[in-house]
């Protein structure tokens, strides 16, 4: 009998097309790598549009995305923040396989999964922070994270922030405007990318592209 997680995307996973590289395997579009995919190629059960109240900000330098930033959120739950997010319900071998990936890890990892509000720590990667956010509909909610405040914030790069754009506008459908406001101030992108620019960009996102 399968065993299922629910696996919360806050980054690029927030697109469905996106996400599912991981699943079925290939090269998402504005990524510079092949994803192999999971083992297991069977499609989430569910799927749930969500906000949760963690900080989300932009470090590191990603080789898939121009060498420029990726999201990651804080690991402690505060109502200030309002991070938009999306739920997929797949196995813990998927979730175990979609680890791997993110953190480029090319052998079999352990999960000790953690109970709400805790976190327990893989062995490598960038990644290798898992939290898990709550509970919903008798599942735990899992996602990861860097398990430690970062030493720098590093704006994204055009397609990165574009993705999340996309899966955002692909969920629940806001205009530009607000989409803006939403980006603006984020850790990495403040100061970095100007208000024009980002609303250029989610203007030139298409409703047929997405």
């Amino acid at each position: 009998m399968k065993d299922y997680v629910w696996y919360l995307s806050y980054g690029s996973n927030l697109s469905k097309k996106r996400f599912l590289t991981y699943i079925l395997g290939g090269k998402p579009e504005g990524s510079s790598k092949y994803e192999p995919g999971s083992k297991d190629k069977t499609l989430p059960l569910k799927e749930k549009n969500t906000i949760i109240n963690y900080e989300l900000y932009f470090s590191e330098h990603s080789q898939k995305w121009d060498n420029l930033g990726v999201g990651f959120i804080g690991t402690e739950k505060n109502p200030e923040f309002k991070t938009y997010a999306k739920m997929y319900l797949i196995t813990k071998e998927q979730f175990e396989d979609i680890v791997k990936q993110e953190n480029s890890i090319n052998k079999e990892i352990n999960i000790n999964y953690p109970e709400e509000n805790q976190i327990s720590l893989i062995s490598e990667g960038w990644y290798s922070a898992i939290l898990c956010t709550g509970i919903y509909d008798n599942h735990y909610i899992y996602t990861f994270t860097s398990p430690e405040k970062p030493q720098y914030y590093v704006k994204p790069s055009e397609k990165y922030l574009k993705t999340i754009a996309t899966g955002i506008i692909e969920n629940i459908g806001t205009n530009a405007e607000n989409l803006t406001d939403y980006f603006i101030n984020l850790k990495g992108i403040e100061n970095n990318i100007n208000y024009e620019t980002i609303y250029n960009l989610i203007k030139s996102i298409r409703k047929n592209n997405i």
